[in-house]
């Protein structure tokens, strides 16, 4: 017996109708015997009912398929254990970089594949940063350590006392930790955070550093591509290059309208969900160029705003080397570590790919030696 849900029966309405249509413009065009019209309208209907056919195959193949198919069960489950909540969602829109965590949450997590399951809280300060525990004694005689990336930096899947910032402030007590990370940012957020101004108002401590952490997706996220529009990133800021100067231009939704109602009319398809299509295909020298001129603008707020040259970029574990090229043409610290080899079995979550408390401790205790050492490259 075939049972449909909701979204299926809305497909197949979509899917009748169509041909519907088709049937009807056929009916207009075979009357009224215009050779010229049918010469055109035929061959267009014929294209487009062929298309519709791969779309059913597809959209049948992935929905019975998936359902008889259906892997190891995994889900992740969230609970506020403070603060408000906006419908049942733990972020916020924010116009500056898109959107962020509720300020002054605390969220429980669960997250089980399989046999693994892993509980994680995660909790938020009065300005959306995820809280990292302070290791010292006197927060104000302390030196600061600011933080920016995405899951990796945010800490996805790990406590509050198991990020890498947090481990970072466990090994060198003189620091105050100040995690602006989040889940799914690119470059972007970090360059409009210091563009607007703000950070320096929030830091009370006066010398310190920054850290960036590069992973490759950055660059896909940094162009907007359609993977990152239509999954998540659809409000994230645009940048482009003009005359070699990153210019911010809304988000991705109003700076570029056509590519954006292109992104979601294929989101709709069932054989570029099925395949994973994206657009661009892949990223070229002007994706990289584009991402690297962020991070120097980011550099250059962040000397003028913090009055130091402390400014460094970290390039994770198993991210690729073609920035490193761009950042030594730009003059901008970094360290190294794409080619560091941590445990996978102790340092990745099942499942999803995402680092492990193991991961971030390696990854911090390494960072902050070096750090200390005066190690970064330029």
């Amino acid at each position: 017996m075939l049972i449909l849900s909701a979204n299926h029966a809305t497909s197949w309405q979509r899917f009748a109708l169509f041909f519907a249509l088709c049937g009807l413009v056929s009916l207009i065009v075979a009357k009224y015997r215009n050779r010229k019209l049918s010469g055109f309208v035929v061959p267009v209907l014929i294209t487009v009912a062929m298309w519709m056919m791969v779309e059913l195959f597809f959209f049948i193949k992935q929905t019975y398929f998936n359902a008889r198919h259906g892997g190891i069960a995994q889900s992740v489950k969230l609970s506020v254990l403070q603060g408000s909540v906006e419908g049942e969602d733990v972020n916020m829109p924010d116009t500056i970089i898109g959107y962020k965590r509720i300020p002054g949450q605390i969220v429980k997590e669960v997250y089980t594949y399989g046999d693994y399951k892993k509980v994680s809280v995660y909790s938020t300060d009065s300005l959306s940063r995820r809280i990292t525990p302070f290791y010292g004694k006197d927060t104000a005689a302390k030196r600061y350590a600011l933080f920016f990336g995405c899951s990796v930096t945010y800490g996805s899947y790990v406590s509050d006392s198991e990020t890498f910032p947090a481990y970072v402030c466990k090994y060198d007590t003189a620091l105050v930790g100040y995690n602006y990370g989040m889940s799914g940012y690119g470059t972007q957020q970090m360059t409009a955070m210091l563009e607007n101004g703000h950070l320096r108002g929030e830091i009370p401590q006066k010398d310190g550093f920054a850290i960036y952490g590069y992973i490759t997706p950055h660059v896909n996220r940094v162009i907007g591509d359609m993977y990152t529009f239509n999954k998540w990133g659809s409000e994230m800021p645009y940048y482009y290059l003009d005359n070699d100067t990153p210019r911010r231009k809304g988000n991705f939704t109003t700076g570029r309208l056509w590519v954006a109602r292109l992104f979601k009319l294929l989101r709709k398809s069932y054989v570029v969900n099925y395949y994973k299509l994206n657009l661009p295909t892949r990223l070229s020298d002007r994706h990289y160029y584009l991402t690297a001129k962020l991070i120097e603008r980011a550099y250059v707020l962040y000397k003028k705003q913090f009055q130091n040259d402390n400014f460094y970029v970290l390039l994770r574990p198993g991210s690729d080397t073609i920035m490193r090229g761009y950042l030594r043409k730009l003059h901008i610290k970094y360290l190294d570590y794409s080619a560091m080899v941590i445990d996978a079995q102790k340092g990745t979550v099942p499942g999803d790919g995402h680092p492990t408390a193991y991961h971030y401790d390696t990854l911090a205790s390494r960072f902050v030696k070096e750090l200390v050492a005066g190690k970064p490259a330029l």
